[in-house]
């Protein structure tokens, strides 16, 4: 049976919401084939949708009513993919959700990655305390690890030991996401630096915020992007598993993303004095970059298809 292609208006709203939300993964999707650009878009929609959605809970408000916010999240992705056979918008249906039909319809994207996402999301609005790194890692695989994940069914990679290379890229960015809005973060009354790390350096949740003891914060988001560094480097060694136009997508973000973390280490104490952003130039140098690796990498060739894997234990890849 033949694909029923996206509705123009749906696709229209997916670019826009990837447009306005990220230029850096608008970019990075440039690259990518029109099939996999628009689930890509899609994708993209219904994850800021629904981080957006966690974003405005009122944190005054006591965790059960947060708790809703996200249990609607997750009845209308249920409905989303499984509530009907045409990818069309109600009145009472946002477009990310619309859409996400026809891209869980046509990628057969497993239940069990957005209900991991929603479960990260859940880890938000009820004001979860990292202890450890390891708590954290779980919350990074969550609302990141699971996106990599997704993006292997739509590119179609072909071999299932992409699969923990998907998953450490989109940990390294969500690394590098924290790293970047520490003090955003800290707004929303969200700490996401391990209690562990900020004991080793002489801090507490309270000094985070402290202009006086900023040097010690720069030395706990230094290891935070060092951890980062590891996840880019597994997930540089798994494009070869992806198709070329993938590739070059996965390989931008990849490197675009990477900048924003060099930035914050670039500013040390002033890390947070405005929002790091990589200037397109710059974005563009680092797109070239991506292209001459997969190039490299893309000597050997590749053969296989991709075979979707029921992942038993989320912990193997976090």
């Amino acid at each position: 049976m033949q694909e029923q292609a996206l509705s123009p208006d749906l696709l229209t709203a997916c670019q826009t919401s990837m447009q306005r939300g990220s230029l850096s993964f608008f970019l990075a999707a440039r690259l990518a084939g029109a099939r996999l650009r628009t689930g890509l878009m899609v994708l993209y929609s219904w994850c800021r949708f629904c981080d957006d959605a966690v974003d405005a809970c009122d944190q005054s408000e006591a965790i059960e009513q947060r708790t809703l916010a996200v249990d609607e999240l997750r009845r209308q992705t249920w409905s989303a993919m499984h509530g009907g056979t045409k990818p069309l918008l109600q009145k009472d249906q946002p477009a990310a959700f619309a859409a996400f039909h026809w891209l869980t319809q046509a990628y057969r994207i497993p239940d069990h990655y957005p209900q991991e996402l929603l479960a990260g999301m859940d880890m938000d609005v009820a004001g979860q305390r990292y202890v450890t790194y390891d708590d954290l890692r779980l919350y990074c695989y969550r609302v990141a690890g699971v996106v990599g994940l997704m993006f292997s069914h739509l590119a179609g990679v072909s071999d299932e030991r992409a699969l923990q290379n998907a998953a450490d890229l989109g940990m390294a960015m969500q690394l590098t996401n924290i790293a970047r809005d520490v003090l955003t973060d800290l707004e929303l009354g969200r700490v996401y630096l391990p209690d562990e790390w900020l004991a080793a350096a002489g801090l507490t949740t309270g000094d985070i915020g402290d202009v006086s003891k900023r040097a010690q914060l720069v030395a706990v988001v230094e290891r935070m992007l060092s951890e980062a560094d590891h996840f880019y480097a597994s997930g540089e060694a798994g494009l070869k598993y992806l198709p070329w136009r993938a590739a070059l997508a996965a390989g931008a973000a990849r490197f675009i993303y990477a900048e924003i973390g060099q930035l914050v280490r670039r500013r040390g104490v002033h890390a947070w004095d405005q929002r790091a952003v990589v200037p397109l130039p710059r974005k563009l140098f680092l797109v070239c970059r991506a292209i001459l690796l997969v190039l490299r990498q893309r000597r050997g060739g590749l053969q296989g298809r991709w075979q979707p894997v029921t992942i038993r234990d989320i912990r193997r890849f976090s």
